[in-house]
């Protein structure tokens, strides 16, 4: 079986993100720990559907962070993570293929104004 860690590949994505940001934009340390919560759920939807395998990813431009797997088959209906992750993800979408799935769940900003940039756009 294995054990995944998604939050440990999120800090690494949102570290360098961060560095890119910067200096206008920081990282909330609130909206890490909603991240970390959310990975959490993540690492249970991956156990649920024995993914291949999973990617985070941050959209420069809107500043949004995306979870996503590919796996084979699921229950939608039945996996309690799945549901979990769609209410808190701003935008999930589900991707069939012939042999595969994949989802890709996309969480608010991680990143807040800088007070060295207020009341810069």
């Amino acid at each position: 079986m294995i054990l995944y860690k998604s939050f440990e590949t999120a800090k690494m994505v949102v570290e360098e993100a961060t560095k890119q940001f910067a200096p206008c934009w920081e990282l909330s340390v609130d909206k890490l720990s909603a991240c970390e919560q959310y990975c959490s759920v993540f690492d249970s939807f991956l156990k649920e559907t024995d993914a291949k395998m999973f990617s985070v990813s941050v959209d420069e431009i809107q500043m949004t962070v995306a979870l996503s797997s590919r796996f084979e088959k699921i229950e939608f209906e039945s996996s309690k993570s799945f549901v979990r992750l769609t209410e808190c993800a701003l935008k999930t979408t589900v991707e069939p293929s012939e042999d595969e799935w994949e989802v890709t769940f996309i969480f608010s900003s991680l990143w807040k104004k800088s007070v060295f940039c207020q009341g810069v756009n």
